[in-house]
């Protein structure tokens, strides 16, 4: 008798972001043996999921929601979606799923399935400018509950937000494992030599909310737009209309008409956008695991700007591949930006450094071989 094959559910609050951050972990679980299956929400993006031979359980999931009734729907959902497919391992992703899913799989089988919890980051609650403890408090309490499992693993983006767990008591030591990032593929994100022509580009890429730092990148632009204007702006992403953080879109309009920036929106090939760009920007104080603009950035070889909060400092080596910029200091952006960009030579070698950075901390094969050892330990 052939073996029961092992099925791993992932559980994600969005369909595009399986897609970007987490579709190839799951079409190597598959050659690895699993039957796998993603229950998220459906935004476009269910008929390429599909088509890589994971199956597709559509379930709504209202990221910022906190109607009771609403909740209590989407984990009752998530119960009878569980149940059915029956897996061996549920692999949750970002805040909610987290939580939701942890308690799905205590209601169903208690100790008998793996949870692998990964903490993309600490999120708009914990990052630098949200003043909600209540809210700080109550995910602590949260935590702390659903993470009382034996059988349970807990990966982190950075090491900061592993410390914050285990000096929160959230969970022990021996459960906290580190994998840095999502990880980018080498081979599609090469290395592109800069190229050569009459402007500098300067590139923000990402959800557009206010506490990636997308106001300081317009700010900075505003104060170098009118003495240097073959220096250009350009910002690549949508709006995140449910988070309380996110950019008017008239706010954003008004910055292109003004002259300020070029709003490119969200782009599914960001290899040639990056390629075009000779500087990418992320002046973020949002609490990040590692944000994926800047891994790509540095995979295609570029210099970065950004802050030194958790999961944006894994990927600069100050003055080595870019600078550290002061969280919600626009002027010290512009004049990072315009020390950049009027040297050519410097902008060449630092993005070489991103690009060994890149091969020595972020290639996607040593991030899926460290999470499929999760799975099969």
């Amino acid at each position: 008798m052939m073996p029961r094959q092992r099925k791993l559910l992932f559980i994600v609050n969005g369909d595009r972001f399986f897609s970007t951050h987490r579709m190839e972990l799951a079409i190597s679980a598959i050659a690895d043996g699993f039957n796998v299956a993603v229950a998220t929400s459906n935004s476009g993006y269910a008929q390429r999921i599909k088509e890589a031979g994971i199956e597709f359980h559509e379930i709504e999931f209202d990221r910022y929601g906190t109607n009771p009734i609403r909740e209590l729907r989407c984990i009752r959902d998530l119960y009878k979606i569980t149940k059915a497919f029956k897996p061996d391992i549920i692999h949750n992703l970002t805040i909610k799923p987290v939580i939701y899913g942890s308690i799905v799989a205590k209601l169903i089988l208690r100790n008998k399935i793996l949870i692998i919890n990964a903490i993309t980051g600490l999120g708009y609650a914990f990052s630098s400018k949200s003043n909600n403890t209540i809210k700080k408090s109550i995910l602590i309490i949260l935590y702390r509950i659903v993470f009382w499992s034996k059988r349970i693993k807990v990966i982190f983006q950075n090491p900061d937000d592993q410390s914050f767990f285990l000096r929160m008591k959230i969970i022990p030591d021996r459960k906290a494992f580190l994998i840095k990032g999502s990880g980018v593929d080498l081979n599609r994100f090469n290395y592109h030599s800069p190229v050569r022509k009459s402007g500098i580009n300067i590139l923000f890429s990402g959800r557009l909310l206010e506490d990636k730092g997308l106001m300081d990148f317009i700010a900075a632009a505003k104060i170098l737009n009118d003495n240097y204007p073959d220096i250009h702006f350009i910002v690549a992403g949508d709006v995140d209309n449910e988070s309380k953080a996110s950019i008017k879109t008239d706010y954003l309009k008004k910055a292109v008409s003004d002259g300020y920036i070029n709003w490119i929106g969200y782009q599914e090939n960001m290899i040639s956008v990056l390629a075009d760009s000779d500087i990418v920007a992320l002046p973020s104080y949002y609490g990040e695991g590692i944000p994926k603009a800047l891994i790509e950035a540095c995979a295609i070889g570029r210099p970065i700007l950004t802050t030194f909060t958790p999961g944006c400092k894994e990927t600069l080596i100050d003055s080595k591949n870019g600078y550290f910029v002061r969280i919600m200091d626009p002027a010290d952006l512009a004049s990072k930006i315009l020390m950049l960009s009027e040297n050519a030579e410097k902008r060449e070698i630092m993005g070489k450094v991103s690009r060994d950075l890149a091969v020595k901390e972020f290639d996607i094969e040593s991030v899926i071989e460290k999470t499929l050892n999760l799975y099969r330990s």
